[in-house]
């Protein structure tokens, strides 16, 4: 079996739009809204207009419970001075939103599983888990049948980035190698034998490739 995740974007609701400690949990599945984006993996089960569909439910049921906050904050905040305001934020989380949004999800959902495809949707993390919340979004795990991943591909996981992915792949690279440059003109010597290593074997790499084509 492989396995299809699909992560959603960064997040977006704010603050005073109900994002109280929630971080990664407030992540939504934006891009993949639009149309035209049913990943190639799910077209043979799912139209484009299903899967937009179906990506459009799951993001309205995880941002009813933010709505709902929203609209309780001026009772939160009249009741913080007393604590009840935390307690109420705190219950209406987790005895709730999440606890509603899940079955609801999960329903949403149903029309993959009809087709015969396990999946499961899995909550990014709040900010109770610590730092790594920061970076954690939701997820949909999709497990597909053999041979189900384009042709000629291995059996490996795979994960639908977005533009913003890219774009922060590409700063990282660019570190990467402004650190690389100013070690090789420090001359440091540690790093230029394992740089000169890293250069041979992408050579054999480059050689081996085409001895097979």
């Amino acid at each position: 079996m492989s396995q299809l995740i699909l992560t959603a974007d960064d997040p977006k609701i704010t603050a005073c739009q109900g994002n109280i400690w929630d971080a990664g949990r407030a992540s939504k599945f934006d891009t993949l809204a639009e149309s035209g984006r049913v990943p190639f993996e799910l077209s043979a089960y799912l139209s484009d207009s299903e899967f937009t569909k179906m990506i459009e439910e799951i993001n309205s049921c995880i941002q009813w419970g933010f709505d709902q906050r929203r609209c309780c904050c001026p009772i939160f905040i009249l009741l913080w001075i007393v604590v009840l305001g935390p307690i109420l934020i705190v219950c209406q989380m987790f005895c709730c939103h999440y606890p509603i949004a899940t079955r609801q999800i999960d329903g949403a959902l149903e029309v993959l599983r009809s087709k015969g495809l396990q999946v499961r949707f899995e909550w990014g993390m709040t900010i109770c888990g610590g730092s790594a919340a920061i970076t954690s979004r939701n997820r949909i795990l999709i497990s597909l049948p053999e041979g189900a991943i384009r042709s000629g591909a291995t059996t490996i996981d795979v994960e639908l980035v977005t533009g913003k992915d890219i774009f922060s792949s590409v700063q990282k690279e660019n570190h990467i190698l402004r650190e690389k440059i100013r070690l090789l003109d420090s001359r440091d010597e540690n790093f230029i034998k394992v740089t000169q290593e890293n250069e041979r074997l992408k050579k054999q790499f480059s050689d081996a490739v085409r001895n097979l084509i």
